[in-house]
């Protein structure tokens, strides 16, 4: 079986000015696939870790969505920007009082814990079936969601006035633009972002990343090779192990389930193995306590001899 069609993570290095979607593009010409896709979008301003699932085991997105991120960011002070950014057109400016920099530590870690969040009206979330972005863009009245998220930590790294370099560490889901802009605000300044890098998204760092470049420069082979490429059984490492017999592992293929358990409560997710180590999917435990194949990752023609 080729190694595109189980699949597994490719952890990118994306620079500042491709969407996501345009890394997704060339990852796919790089691995002569069609099945890629991101775990959790990153804005064509900012850089750092994109992680990119390909083959079956884009099946198994949503597993991602919870994990949590690192970012470093620099913030100017100052004036608000309609994006939350220096993409955006100036709202307003102000100036910033010198006092304002000996307050900064103790206002950015006000806002750790969780907080509600306006959604930046030039975002991706949909509102009547488009988009935000769109809207905004049209100059259309926008009507932003507010969101609860999860601040897990905002330290200041380095003061340079009108801005300042910090890394926050954040549930999934949080933009980081609007915790600028929401500084800003509270600091009677305004603030936007003129740099964001990601440093982490779950276990997956910065450090072990695949430079963009190297995905349209015929790297081949090293494209499968870690710390930057992640196989499907050592992926979602949080989640706990059922090791399958070979006649449960042909029942998972079938989408049947296991009449078995780990001693864990309803609705927890486990990783099923087969008896050689491959990922065969994800499974449920159900209210009963039997094992629910949830996502499947192979198929009964595969098997063979196990």
């Amino acid at each position: 079986m080729a190694a595109t069609e189980i699949g597994g993570l490719l952890n990118v290095n994306k620079r500042r000015g491709p969407t996501s979607h345009d890394v997704v593009d060339a990852a796919r010409r790089a691995l002569g696939t069609k099945r890629v896709g991101h775990a959790g979008t990153l804005d064509p301003a900012a850089h750092g870790v994109l992680l990119l699932l390909f083959g079956r085991v884009t099946r198994l997105a949503r597993f991602f969505l919870p994990y949590g991120k690192e970012y470093r960011l620099v913030v100017k002070l100052g004036a608000e920007t309609a994006t939350g950014d220096d993409q955006g057109d100036v709202l307003y400016e102000r100036a910033v009082p010198a006092g304002t920099y000996d307050g900064l530590a103790a206002a950015v870690r006000s806002f750790v814990g969780n907080i509600a969040q306006e959604v930046p009206k030039f975002s991706a979330v949909k509102r009547d079936g488009e988009p935000l972005y769109r809207k905004a863009r049209r100059g259309e009245p926008v009507s932003a969601p507010t969101r609860t998220v999860t601040v897990y930590g905002w330290e200041v790294e380095a003061v340079s006035p009108p801005t300042f370099t910090s890394v926050v560490s954040c549930s999934g889901g949080t933009y980081v633009r609007a915790l600028a802009r929401d500084l800003g605000r509270k600091l009677g300044v305004g603030g936007h972002l003129v740099d964001l890098e990601r440093l982490a998204v779950g276990p997956y760092g910065l450090a072990e990343a695949l430079p963009e470049a190297e995905l349209t420069s015929g790297a081949g082979e090293r494209l499968f090779q870690p710390p930057h490429f992640v196989a499907a059984a050592d992926l979602l490492p949080e989640l706990p192990v059922v090791s399958l017999s070979a006649e449960e592992v042909v029942a998972v293929a079938h989408g049947r389930p296991v009449r078995r358990s780990p001693a864990l409560g309803a609705d927890a997710a486990v990783r099923l193995l087969t008896p050689a180590g491959e990922l065969a999917g994800v499974g449920v435990v159900a209210g009963d306590g039997r094992l629910q194949p949830d996502t499947v990752l192979i198929r009964p023609e595969e098997l063979g001899d196990l």
